[in-house]
């Protein structure tokens, strides 16, 4: 039965279709270049992709630190590594990389969402920062990382994540949760509330 189960997961998790609808709620996008459409950074495409399958989603050209407070239900991040400097190949300074760590690691402790880094940097050099600050694992982790160079529009966008949800089974039926259990609350106010709009006192 866990086998058939694990089976079914990885056959949901490969639709595409399927993970667009994992991740309807209210996104969060950190790039410099979010609102700078002639830029001709990836992010644009996503960006347009987002809003053409009405994802609503957060947008900012700096780490939020000063509302981070507030992401406790959103559905997922999309990160650029290098908010800062637009040249490619030119080193980030170490007080940049502290930004983003600190960023992750309160974060953490504030959602539960996936966070997707996608950057012109070397993936390599991001994910063995990420290990040595205790935010990502040889398997199974909550961060994916991907050059924006091979996300060459929105389906491509979906097909990656939903590759990386069948190797990453806790995120995929952690957002499975997520949706289940908001329909069920809501659900659940209402039949409550046309019981009684005082049933928390009458009951």
């Amino acid at each position: 039965e866990l086998i058939s189960s694990l089976t079914l997961l990885k056959q949901r998790a490969m639709n595409s279709k399927r993970t667009q609808e994992l991740f309807k709620g209210i996104g969060v996008i950190i790039d410099n270049n979010i609102n700078n459409n002639d830029s001709g950074d990836r992010i644009i495409k996503i960006k347009s992709f987002l809003q053409e399958k009405n994802f609503p989603f957060l947008a900012y050209e700096e780490l939020p630190f000063d509302y981070i407070d507030c992401f406790h239900s959103i559905s997922y991040v999309i990160l650029d590594w290098n908010l800062y400097d637009e040249e490619v190949g030119v080193a980030i300074p170490p007080a940049l990389i502290d930004d983003n760590i600190e960023f992750l690691q309160t974060l953490k402790t504030k959602c539960y969402a996936p966070v997707f880094i996608f950057t012109n940097e070397d993936t390599e050099s991001i994910i063995n920062t990420l290990k040595d600050n205790g935010l990502y694992q040889n398997k199974y982790n909550h961060i994916f990382v991907k050059k924006k160079k091979g996300i060459r529009n929105g389906d491509i966008l979906f097909s990656c994540i939903s590759q990386w949800l069948t190797k990453t089974p806790s995120v995929y039926v952690m957002k499975e949760w997520e949706n289940i259990i908001n329909s069920a609350k809501t659900e659940l106010y209402y039949d409550l509330y046309e019981i009684s709009p005082f049933w928390p006192i009458t009951m």
